[in-house]
């Protein structure tokens, strides 16, 4: 049975593997890769914990314990965990919107990731007062920064920290004073969009926000999170 049950739990694995896979380089449809990796995930987590009842029958009852049925423990509970410390608890209380801005009356533009943006993607146009009013339900914090710098030091500051990051950045629009960047997940390869608009306000510079995930409907809270801390780095940044 240990050899069966692992074999089985390698084999799902591999399988797991192969939907991220077709995922991040393109070579299956993103629900089915994602639905198919999180099914084989579940089942690979219904083995680990058949794997450690029978790990702990067999201490209880003072036998020694196969190696493959640790083994299948630690395989079978990876996927489960890896998505667990990922996300978080936070993650999957979030709500189903993936567009999240300082300013939603009128948010930072996507006018240069709207030239970048694949046929399949979501728009880039902002979707207005339902999403605005789930954004401020959610995360009431998250506002514009205001700064005592001047306005092309505050751009100047954006594009940093986008460059830093490691992000891809579009480009800077000096006529619009904001800058534009790509975000890849690590995983999956999922794009996100961020945009940085820079106001001049009483001597000094608001500074606004955009985060908006290319595909899917929810974004499990990266966007926000991804807001907060980018609005934490430029505020030490910046006077």
């Amino acid at each position: 049975m240990a050899k069966w049950i692992w074999n089985f739990c390698l084999l799902a694995g591999l399988l797991v593997v192969l939907g991220v896979a077709g995922v991040r380089f393109e070579f299956l449809p993103v629900a089915v890769g994602l639905l198919g990796a999180a099914g084989i995930s579940l089942l690979m987590l219904l083995l680990a914990v058949v794997a450690l009842l029978v790990i702990l029958f067999k201490l209880l009852t003072r036998r020694s314990v196969p190696g493959r049925y640790w083994a299948t423990f630690l395989l079978g509970a990876a996927p489960t965990v890896l998505v667990l410390a990922t996300v978080g608890p936070a993650g999957f209380q979030a709500p189903g919107i993936h567009d999240i801005t300082t300013d939603t009356e009128n948010p930072p533009a996507f006018e240069l990731a709207a030239e970048d943006r694949d046929p399949g993607d979501h728009p880039v146009a902002y979707q207005g007062a339902v999403v605005a009013g789930i954004q401020k339900e959610s995360y009431p914090r998250i506002q514009s920064l205001r700064t005592a710098a001047e306005p092309e030091r505050a751009l100047a500051a954006a594009e940093s920290a986008m460059i830093d990051r490691g992000w891809r950045v579009l480009g800077v629009d000096r006529e619009r004073m904001a800058v534009e960047a790509v975000v890849e997940s690590a995983i999956f390869g999922f794009e996100d969009d961020v945009s940085i608009r820079v106001t001049p306000v009483n001597g000094g510079s608001r500074i606004d926000v955009r985060s908006a995930s290319r595909v899917g409907q929810g974004d499990l809270g990266a966007n926000a999170w991804r807001v907060k801390d980018l609005l934490a780095d430029l505020g030490s940044r910046l006077p």
